[in-house]
């Protein structure tokens, strides 16, 4: 007799014994997105929306702890699991996205947290006798936004007829920046299509066309191939959105010339000419076209535009040099021309035979 009593009183206090509910994340590594924005067996749950640059392009569910805060993006299916000595019943959970709540749910299925923000997610279990337990809290920052990129170089490029024109010199570099989990990794391709990783600044050599692409991802997988590109010019900053910037590489200097405009004559290994020489300085560039001439005289230092033919007036050697620059800063070798102005009339002398 006194053992029925004694397995009747376990049993009775085992069932007024209240449910406990444990709550758990799921970041399998090869789940994709799915292509239904919400759960219908949860509801508060939101699809994510889009901004104009950047998309909600996690391709797999990821988590990351910084020490401080735990990061998860949109595809992270959380679940409560709810124990009991005898009568589980039903878990229910309420979701707060920074102090704005959804409404409290009744857990029937794994769940996504789609809101973007600092999320608390308040949870209990009841058992079948109405014994509640007390309320838990799980809190997690939700990340369903990429980085965004800046890419610069350190000299302007060229625009002209639709295409950015650049030299093997140009040094691209990219600024990235993530607001919420951080930066986890930047890559560039070249060819469009092979990825490296973005260490340092990098030039663009050895081919004539290039398909500059950059790839950003977060530390909790969200991706984007989308970047700025930013070019200075004139102290203005001209954004270029996209995903995708075809440069060509220009990598040939212009074609310079100095062509004096009467013929010279070569008397004793040396340019003869008079003072009323004129010297025109031509250039020709077939990439990214001309920028500007430059030309110095004799022993100057100093390089001086050139805007028009050179004359020169005083007797004597003269060195007239010139070089040429195109509009992504190729420059080419510096020419020169030798000439001996005779500003000097001969003299006649007469003799008579006796």
């Amino acid at each position: 007799m006194g053992k029925k009593k004694t397995s009747i009183l376990f049993i009775i206090l085992s069932v007024l014994l209240a449910a406990s509910v444990s709550f758990s994340q799921n970041t399998p590594a090869t789940e994709d997105k799915s292509s239904d924005s919400g759960d219908a067996k949860a509801p508060g749950v939101k699809p994510v929306e889009a901004n104009e640059y950047f998309q909600y392009s996690a391709t797999k569910a990821a988590m990351y702890d910084d020490g401080v805060t735990l990061y998860a993006n949109a595809l992270v299916k959380y679940e409560l699991t709810a124990i009991d000595n005898a009568l589980a019943d039903k878990s229910y959970y309420n979701v707060k996205v920074v102090n704005t709540s959804n409404g409290e749910v009744e857990y029937s299925a794994p769940f996504e947290l789609h809101d973007e923000g600092k999320t608390t997610v308040e949870y209990y279990s009841v058992d079948k006798i109405g014994n509640k337990e007390q309320k838990k809290q799980y809190g997690v920052t939700v990340d369903n936004t990429a980085p965004t990129s800046k890419v610069k170089t350190d000299k302007p490029i060229y625009e002209a007829d639709g295409k950015y024109y650049v030299s093997p010199n140009h040094l691209f570099s990219v600024n990235t920046a993530d607001t919420s989990s951080g930066v986890g990794k930047v890559e560039y391709a070249t060819d469009g299509q092979n990825y490296q990783e973005y260490t340092k600044a990098f030039n663009i050599a050895d081919t004539s066309e290039a398909t500059l692409k950059i790839r950003s991802t977060d530390n909790v997988l969200n991706v984007t191939d989308n970047f700025f590109f930013i070019n200075s010019k004139e102290k203005t900053e001209v954004e270029l959105a996209g995903s995708t910037i075809a440069l060509t590489i220009d990598n040939t200097a212009p074609e310079i010339a100095i062509i004096p405009d009467k013929e010279i004559e070569s008397r004793d290994g040396k340019n003869i000419v008079l003072e009323d020489y004129k010297y025109t300085i031509s250039a020709t560039d077939e990439g990214s076209g001309l920028a500007k001439i430059f030309y110095r005289l004799d022993k100057a230092e100093a390089w001086e535009p050139y805007v028009k033919p050179i004359e020169l007036s005083i007797y004597g050697e003269h060195r007239i040099e010139a070089m040429a620059v195109d509009n992504v800063g190729n420059t080419s070798v510096p020419i020169s021309l030798h000439v001996f102005v005779d500003v000097v009339p001969p003299t006649a002398e007469t003799t008579a035979d006796k």
